[in-house]
């Protein structure tokens, strides 16, 4: 059997096949959404654009340059110049006005995030370093394994492609993939069964200079902390549910009295329990291991499905779940299909080919090199 290998993105064949691992997980979801949506079938994606796209993509561009080269100095720097081009692509588009009230809120709350994430929860717990290969750093790391199985039973070149949010070495030299996730609220336990794991674990042994020890996802809740509550009579409150950090509401004891006054012991102890070496009630750090028999496992998984998404007969139907009101944006022409309406019409209305790039937005943005020529 021939073994999958690394392509470089600059000797990609002119024509080829490529699987994703977003592919992969839409295709189990609901065949339905996945012909509609994947770069394989017919590779619609509506015409308005999804608000959601926004947050996520802002956060790891401002992430991927923070733990990169670092040219904005500060993610919120580098997230405002991302807002920035964002809002000049949607008002050239003509959805500003769709999104006009998403950006203040949204901005306020990555903003917050995003100064508790560099000034108090880094300093907190040094995890990891960004891996350096080549005078580069490894951040948005996209690649290419060709799939010899499949490439030869299609006659046609396969690859799979997907990328790596950064890639980082803990204090005694293992490896990590670490995955950004903007969330509304923890769910670690489904980590542990999230697909990018092994697949992410199998790729690396054909990218990095060892396999990764696994993947750490650093979840950011959507929201921030805020100052402690300030009482009418100028004392701070005594509530245990406040929105804050423990470091936060400290410091906030010693410049209003000088000390930490026993009656707040209770918000203390409270506060405390939020924290760990994890994370706190805003952020909080997952690790999730995997071995060489995960490594081993995933391949014959990517192949199975391969050969039945390739198919140009394969069978396509839905899977409606409770899910489908917020995890699908083709729910409206999927349930008009199964009453027999005019589902093609709203197709044509609201839905376009999908066109090359994924972000356009981010050719508009002004980086500060730009902005000193």
């Amino acid at each position: 059997m021939s073994e999958p290998y690394l392509i470089k993105q600059n000797e990609l064949p002119e024509k080829y096949i490529s699987i994703h691992t977003s592919d992969r997980n839409s295709y189990r979801r609901c065949r339905r959404r996945w012909d509609f949506t994947s770069e394989l079938r017919q590779h619609l994606t509506p015409k308005i654009i999804d608000p959601k796209l926004y947050v996520g993509t802002a956060v790891h561009f401002s992430l991927e340059d923070y733990h990169g080269y670092n040219l904005f100095g500060h993610p919120n720097n580098a997230f405002q110049a991302y807002h920035n081009a964002f809002k000049e692509y949607a008002t050239e588009n003509e959805t500003e006005d769709n999104l006009a009230e998403f950006y203040e809120e949204e901005t306020e709350f990555v903003q917050g995030i995003f100064d508790h994430y560099t000034e108090n929860w880094l300093s907190a717990r040094h995890l990891f370093d960004t891996l350096w290969i080549d005078d580069k750093p490894l951040v948005e790391v996209e690649f290419s394994i060709y799939v010899p199985e499949l490439s030869d039973y299609f006659k046609t070149p396969v690859v799979y492609q997907g990328k790596f949010d950064r890639v980082a070495k803990d204090d005694i030299g293992r490896l990590w993939i670490v995955e950004y996730k903007t969330v509304a609220s923890f769910d670690s336990d489904k980590l542990q069964t999230d697909p990018q794991c092994s697949n992410y674990a199998w790729a690396s042994q054909y990218i990095l200079p060892e396999p990764a020890e696994g993947i750490a996802f650093i979840q950011f809740l959507k929201d921030c902390p805020n100052e402690p509550r300030i009482l009418k009579n100028g004392q701070i409150s005594t509530a245990t549910n406040q929105k804050t950090t423990l470091k936060k509401f400290r410091d906030a004891l010693i410049k209003k009295y000088g000390c930490e006054p026993t009656k707040y012991n209770d918000v203390i102890k409270a506060l405390m329990e939020k924290e760990d070496d994890n994370g706190d009630a805003f952020i909080r750090i997952d690790y999730v291991r995997r071995n060489k028999y995960h490594r081993a496992n995933e391949y014959p998984k990517i192949l199975a499905e391969g050969f039945e998404m390739l198919n140009p007969d394969a069978l396509i139907y839905p899977n409606p779940t409770k899910d489908c009101s917020w995890d699908c944006g083709f729910k409206a022409p999927c349930l008009a299909m199964d009453a027999g309406m005019d589902w093609e019409y709203m197709i044509k209305q609201n839905y376009e080919k999908k066109k090359g790039d994924d972000y356009p937005w981010e050719k508009k943005i002004k980086y500060p090199q730009m902005q000193n020529q």
